[in-house]
């Protein structure tokens, strides 16, 4: 969505989740064949979108509680306005994918 703040149109982006669940398997998953697949096509559509504030279910993967310090304490910029965050978010998400389903990979011999 999309918010205005001092004249300005910043993108807002709430972040659902990317975590396989332990039990879950990528490689050989007979229930669910293309996992891994649509794990990668995910994430390359989360790189295309546009985040001037990144939200999410759980407050550590985008820092509430320090940007809602900041705020408080009348810190400017915005704290909130933070498009590095989500991009590191991300790439350390895809990153640790991409490590569990190398594992997974080796472990079947794929």
């Amino acid at each position: 969505m999309d918010v205005k703040e001092a004249d300005k149109v910043y993108h807002v982006l709430f972040f659902g989740s990317t975590t396989v669940l332990d039990g879950v398997s990528l490689v050989n998953n007979k229930s669910y064949p293309n996992i891994a697949d649509d794990y990668i096509g995910t994430y390359q559509k989360l790189k295309t979108l546009p985040c001037d504030v990144f939200l999410a279910p759980h407050a550590g993967f985008f820092g509430l509680a320090e940007k809602a310090e900041k705020l408080e304490r009348g810190e400017k910029p915005n704290p909130f306005i933070d498009p590095t965050a989500y991009r590191n978010f991300i790439s350390h998400a895809e990153s640790d994918f991409r490590e569990r389903l190398r594992r997974e990979q080796k472990q079947f011999g794929e």
